[in-house]
């Protein structure tokens, strides 16, 4: 067995296994020629632990969704960008880019790659270079308008925080700083981004991105503040629109994590961190058939487990296959990240949602039944496990959105099924017709429960959502998508800070309308992805083989 391929259980070869495990211990011996040249400013130590690690993150999150030539990448992300820095003095000046570069051209000569796995290497090699290039642009490009927006400071002192944020700023931060935000990259450059490169390279670079934030590469506190804001503010908006949940909120939850013990908020974490031990070694499958009842459906994991954290996934993240007694029923499972759920302690208190559940059904009517006869049958049952809580802000553990209809619908089942007094354990709110007419989309119409789930001694805060097919594909690709969400609440925050008043209804019914055309495209790029498919982007292969970013042929395609 391969020395790194024991590393990496989740990745399976495209290649016969054989020729897999030759080509990849023939990279991991290329990095450690790298990494242990003195040639690096880091040790090899260093360089061959974060290559494995972002090597595991591709396999845990990748799935089947790419090629396993997509580890190889993974493994020489960073002798390609040493290679590819002939500009930079400070890579020239010690012969860094030239070693790196010998490396690079030994490794494919001696690979001997069969040409369709060789073209995909190169262009996604070369797409790692573009992402990283495209993600501090945007970085440095919002710079200004991040620093003049920085709650408790004034415009004139945008001109000091700016190098903070876009330069190599080599001083200690002032702890305010951590506070900054920065416009989520705008929809139109986001289509033009995607539409001309690789998902892959986008997909590996927030993987070595993700491990830079726990692991910092970097003695410069403005790099690992950097590194935070492309994170929240290019790279998880991004992924999310490409379908890589998982990985999109461990990019945010890593960097809540960095701005919070900057901030001195420790108490948060570790306030988190306490929740969620006894909830993870529970594990997602456990805590959902003790909600539901045993045999009522089985748990898919999304992510696979990483050897680096002793078999546990990086997220819990997934899908639910229900039983064949609840046809044209699936669903979806999240357990919050610690640096997201001390976020929203610090700023809720009392988190009811570290385990969340959808249940996806085919029409409103199915829905509707579904959820009242998980009223009555398990929350409300005279023998259950479950205590209802609303969560913060809410009157009621049971909530209900729609319109009128659905509204009444609801109402409606839950009397018939021996409810009383509805009003007094739910709280109905009707759609806003005139504001939805205004915006030119309705709201999400669900209907949702939120209780403590007694599994095995732990309490878990849990909340689990009704929906249905249509309702859920507006969540993922239509006016009502979580990005649309986070970019209109974020440009209020912004106009909020600019002593402006809040985005009107047609404003943003707008921004709701261009984001759906502009991000159409992603779905089915995003969908067509496959591990046995090495084909790359036609667009991304035409611009690598035309502005490669020196004058050697390292990376072209013959």
């Amino acid at each position: 067995m391969s020395v790194i391929t024991e590393k990496l259980p989740g990745i399976e070869s495209g290649l016969s296994r054989h020729e897999f495990e030759h080509v990849m211990d023939l990279a991991y011996s290329k990095l450690q020629e790298y990494g242990y040249s003195g040639y690096d400013t880091r040790s090899g130590e260093d360089l061959e632990a974060h290559a494995i690690r972002t090597m595991e993150l591709v396999a845990s999150f990748g799935g089947n969704r790419l090629p396993d030539a997509a580890g190889l990448v993974a493994l020489l992300h960073d002798v390609v960008d040493r290679s590819a820095n002939t500009r930079s003095n400070k890579y020239q000046a010690n012969g860094r880019s030239r070693e790196a570069a010998l490396v690079i051209d030994s490794f494919f000569a001696e690979a001997e790659l069969p040409d369709h796995v060789e073209r995909y290497v190169r262009v996604v090699s070369h797409g790692l270079i573009r992402t990283e290039i495209a993600s501090s642009k945007h970085r440095i490009g919002v710079a200004t308008q991040s620093a003049e927006l920085l709650e408790g400071y004034s415009p004139d002192d945008a001109a000091a925080i700016r190098p903070m944020i876009s330069g190599n700023y080599e001083g200690e931060l002032p702890q305010s700083i951590w506070r900054v935000v920065q416009p989520y990259l705008d929809f139109d450059h986001m289509r033009d981004f995607v539409e001309g490169i690789d998902i892959d390279a986008i997909f590996i670079k927030g993987c070595e991105l993700a491990d830079n934030l726990k692991y910092p590469t970097s003695q410069r506190e403005s790099a690992l503040l950097q590194d935070v804001l492309e994170a929240e503010s290019f790279y998880a908006p991004i992924l999310e629109e490409l379908k890589f949940d998982g990985l999109a909120s461990l990019l945010r939850s890593r960097a809540h994590l960095v701005r919070l013990n900057k901030l001195g908020y420790s108490g948060a974490i570790e306030e988190a961190e306490e929740r969620l031990s006894e909830i993870e070694k529970l594990g997602p499958e456990r805590i959902i058939s003790s909600v539901f009842g045993e045999g009522y459906c089985s748990v898919l994991p999304a992510v696979r487990g990483a050897a680096s954290l002793s078999g546990r996934p990086p997220v819990f993240i997934g899908d639910i296959s229900i039983s064949d007694d609840h046809s044209g029923q699936h669903g979806h499972y999240r357990i919050k990240e610690v640096g997201s759920l001390a976020d929203k302690i610090l700023d809720k208190g009392n988190v009811m949602d570290i385990m969340g559940v959808t249940v996806v059904s085919s029409s409103s009517m199915s829905s509707v039944e579904t959820f009242v006869d998980f009223i009555s049958n398990r929350l409300n049952s005279e023998v259950t496990n479950l205590t209802p809580c609303p969560s913060p802000g809410k009157e009621h553990a049971l909530y209900v959105q729609g319109d009128q209809d659905y509204v009444s619908l609801v109402r409606s089942k839950l009397i018939d099924s021996g409810v009383d007094r509805p009003d007094d354990m739910a709280q109905f709110v009707v759609h806003d017709t005139d504001k939805e007419s205004l915006r030119g989309y309705k709201d999400l119409t669900v209907s949702k429960a939120t209780f403590y789930a007694n599994v095995d001694g732990v309490m878990v805060p849990t909340e689990v959502q009704f929906v249905t097919n249509e309702e859920r594909s507006r969540m993922r690709d239509g006016e009502i998508m979580h990005l649309v969400y986070k970019y209109i609440r974020q440009e209020n925050s912004l106009r909020r800070l600019r002593g402006e008043s809040p985005l009107a209804p047609e404003d943003e019914g707008a921004i709701a309308r261009k984001a759906v055309a502009t991000l159409s495209g992603f779905k089915d790029r995003s969908d067509s992805m496959s591990a046995d498919s090495y084909e790359v982007n036609q667009m991304a292969e035409s611009y690598f083989a035309n502005n490669w970013l020196d004058e050697s042929d390292r990376f072209r395609v013959s």
